[in-house]
This record gives C-alpha cells, structure tokens and sequence, in this order.
C-alpha cells in the first residue's frame, strides 16, 4: 500500500516537511531584519546584506515578507529603516496612499489604505 496522498498530490510527510521549512524561513527572515536594523549604524553594507539575504529566503521558500516587515526596509537600495534620519514617511489623504521617501537613494514607496469606518451601535429596539 502506498503512501497516503493529500489534495495537492503530495505526500502528507512531505507536505508536513514543507509547512515546517516555511516557518523556519518565516522566523530566519525576521531574525536577520532584527539584525540589519541592529548592525544599521555600525555597518551600513553588512545590514544591506542581512536584508538581500531576508529577500532571497522568501525567493527560495516560494513565500510573501509579511507586510508589517516589508516596511522595514527600502525596496531599492536594501537599507534599513531605523529613524526619521532614514525615512520620511507622510500620509497623502486625497491620494489615499502612505509615502516612504528613502533618504539615502530618494526612492519613494507608495502604499494604499483603506479608510476604515466605525461602525456605530444601533439603538433601535
């Protein structure tokens, strides 16, 4: 008898294996963004390095940075964002998007939001 197959036509130890890896990645990623924004005002290559690394894991790994870390770092030069020496960050309201202006290769990142709405209590009975 074979071994048990999931949806996906893989194995179901392999496809065990695979969550497993991909949860080493996710935590490899965070601990080397953890360490460029550590390394950043010693060695400002070393952290660009650490952040090129974080990006090829995702690459391999075939899995998204989370969002909340994506903005931790320039899209194009690699460095991380540390202070306001760093970033300028403004909210465009009619545009209804957030700036990230790099200081250090003037690249700007545009990142849409919604407007949430608060919802209110009804008082109707």
């Amino acid at each position: 008898m074979g071994a048990r197959r999931s949806r996906k036509g893989k194995s179901i130890f392999f496809r065990k294996q695979e969550v497993l890896s991909r949860n080493l990645a996710l935590s490899e990623i965070q601990r080397l963004l953890n360490l460029a924004r550590k390394v950043r005002h010693e060695n400002l290559e070393l952290s660009r390095e650490y952040v090129l690394l974080t990006k090829k894991i995702a690459m391999r790994q075939r899995l998204k940075i989370p969002p909340h870390l994506k903005k931790l770092y320039c899209k194009s030069c690699y460095t991380p964002y540390t202070s306001d020496a760093d970033v300028k960050v403004r909210i465009d309201y009619k545009k209804r998007h957030i700036r990230y202006f790099c200081r250090h290769c003037k690249h700007i990142r545009r990142i849409p939001y919604v407007k949430r709405h608060i919802r209110k209590e009804s008082t109707r009975k």
